[in-house]
């Protein structure tokens, strides 16, 4: 288990590092107001940090693990469900 959560932890750096030059390089198909992109990074770096904490939680309990790992997955999958509807997605 503590070797899927540390993949899983380096996946997170390797998408936060990616989006980050995508933004500073202006490959996104809209480009950000500067507020949308600080809370961008903002929230792949928590969700970075949150992962590390799964990684260490999977020293302790493999199924708090899995668990763990699942909510945030599921976090990122839904979490632009929130917006209004018609919004591009920019980021």
């Amino acid at each position: 288990m503590e070797a899927f959560s540390d993949g899983v932890f380096a996946v997170a750096i390797s998408f936060t590092l990616i989006f980050l030059h995508a933004m500073r390089a202006g490959l996104l198909t809209t480009a950000p107001q500067p507020e949308e992109r600080r809370l961008a990074v903002l929230r792949f770096g928590l969700g970075t940090v949150a992962y590390l904490v799964v990684m260490m939680v999977s020293l302790v309990s493999p199924a708090a693990t899995l668990v763990g790992a699942g909510l945030l997955a599921g976090y990122y999958v839904f979490q632009r469900s929130l917006d209004s509807p018609g919004d591009e997605p920019g980021i």
